[in-house]
């Protein structure tokens, strides 16, 4: 029975089996991340000759995959062929699943704004208000003019909104190293991934955030002690009735009386003091305004 040779970098990989495997999240078992890489080169004969020519960029690639805590190959990270290299990009889907895995997150939104939505957003009154044709063409809802992205966190909060227009996207494309990915069928997928890494330096993305927050809740509930309780401050008990501060029932009437707000001068229309030319002014009250 004829061996079937092992290809050069699949050996390399199954060489660094451990190293990857102090790296990965325990959500990923190593021999899985191995399988997978594998079945990618075997299947992609460009990518099998490029990693053959340049076994370390394979190896720098599934590294990345690991650390980022993603099997390479997937919708979350890419493995692609520059300039006779293995390159890994992670994509926007990555990115998102990073953020649900930290735990920190409920729900991620991330839109692509056509010229011809209804687009509206202040800074100051949270996510935008953002209503368009959705199932209607591109070519109907006009250029991609800007893209934004936020995530509602655990605790009800909204985090920073990301809101990214065409020219600062566009000085995205120009940095990056090729632009044809840019132009192609997935250009509305890169204007995603670019609002996604934004937004990635505003919400927790590490798995090591959970485990931080696990740690810190185990920590209060090992003191024993409990829950503060909210103090209720008046601001003059002593004019409060007892039963208020107790909880008792009372009745509207054991309440103390509003003190009467001040009279005008009826000449003058002046509280406190009278005006100058009142004759009132001087009039034994020295000088003040009545009061009731």
């Amino acid at each position: 029975m004829t061996e079937v040779a092992i290809p050069m970098p699949v050996t390399m990989l199954r060489t660094y089996e451990g190293a990857i495997g102090q790296i990965l999240p325990a959500h990923i078992e190593p021999a899985t991340f191995l399988r997978v890489a594998e079945s990618v080169l075997r299947k992609n004969e460009k990518l099998m000759q490029a990693a053959v020519n340049n076994p370390g960029s394979f190896l720098a690639a599934c590294m990345d995959a690991a650390r980022l805590g993603h099997e390479p190959g997937t919708d979350h990270y890419a493995l692609t062929v520059r300039s006779g290299a293995v390159m890994g990009i992670e994509q926007y889907q990555g990115v998102i699943e990073r953020m649900y895995r930290a735990g920190a997150v409920v729900a991620v939104h991330a839109h692509v704004v056509h010229e011809h939505d209804n687009f509206v957003w202040n800074p100051t009154q949270g996510p935008p208000v953002h209503d368009a044709e959705w199932f209607a063409p591109d070519a109907k809802r006009g250029e991609m003019v800007g893209v934004y992205a936020y995530a509602q966190m655990d605790t009800g909060a909204t985090s920073r909104v990301v809101v990214m227009g065409r020219e600062e996207i566009m000085a995205h494309r120009a940095m990056a190293t090729t632009k044809n990915v840019w132009d192609g069928p997935f250009k509305k997928s890169m204007w995603l991934k670019t609002g996604m890494h934004e937004l990635e330096k505003w919400v927790p993305t590490s798995s090591e955030y959970r485990r931080q927050v696990a740690q810190s809740r185990a920590e209060i509930a090992a003191t024993g002690l409990p829950a503060p309780i909210p103090t209720v401050v008046y601001p003059d008990t002593d004019q409060v009735p007892t039963a208020a501060l107790t909880g008792a029932v009372m009745d509207a009437t054991d309440w103390p009386e509003t003190a009467a707000p001040p009279t005008a001068c009826p000449e003058c229309h002046q509280t406190g003091t009278h005006k100058m030319d009142c004759s009132r002014r001087g009039g034994g009250d020295g000088g003040k305004a009545p009061r009731a």
